[in-house]
């Protein structure tokens, strides 16, 4: 089953946190770093579909750590 671009968008818009197919709860898996971006397996625990989480660097912060 593929993603329609809206069902893409609506899941980006909201910031994840449910299936982009189903609506349903989901399980974050491995994460992935490269330079400037991210990657996190991600998996619904209603429909069983998997996807990938994609993250990107967008701004620094200097606060002390």
């Amino acid at each position: 089953m593929s993603l329609t671009k809206e069902q893409m968008a609506a899941y980006v818009d909201i910031g994840g946190g449910f299936c982009p197919y189903c609506g349903g709860d989901v399980l974050g898996g491995e994460i992935t770093i490269e330079t400037g971006v991210v990657f996190q397996e991600m998996s619904c625990l209603d429909c069983e579909q998997r996807w990938r989480d994609v993250y990107y660097l967008d701004h620094v912060s200097e606060e002390a750590l």
